[in-house]
């Protein structure tokens, strides 16, 4: 399995170093830390390859949607959301049903003894 940190490490030994190169390694990975750094990344291909790797979470996806700027990484975003819709409205159900379950429990504001 392709790691963030190895991905890290091709690019700082040069092994790597052209956005098509980094997208390649990025469609390849399973590593849910390695989609979350190539979603965030500055490069739209390598953003579009994280969008489109099937291992993205829903949560890194709906992320996406609201923050991406890219017109073009827009377009790929539509379609996989079109692809996985069924995914989404299963999460966005338990969301639904059992709210409790969307709270952010490290947020030392909320009581976790209620």
């Amino acid at each position: 399995m392709i790691t963030k940190t190895e991905i890290e490490v091709q690019i700082a030994l040069g092994t790597v170093d052209t956005p098509q190169q980094i997208a390649r390694l990025v469609r390849n990975t399973v590593d849910v830390e390695a989609l979350e750094w190539a979603i965030k990344y500055r490069n739209t291909k390598v953003r579009a390859a994280a969008i489109n790797n099937e291992a993205l979470p829903i949560g890194l996806l709906l992320w996406a949607c609201v923050f991406e700027t890219s017109k073009t990484t827009k377009e790929v975003l539509k379609r996989i959301v079109s692809e996985r819709r069924g995914e989404i409205e299963c999460v966005l159900n338990v969301v639904k049903h059992y709210p409790q379950l969307s709270m952010d429990w490290n947020n030392d504001t909320t009581s976790k003894h209620s």
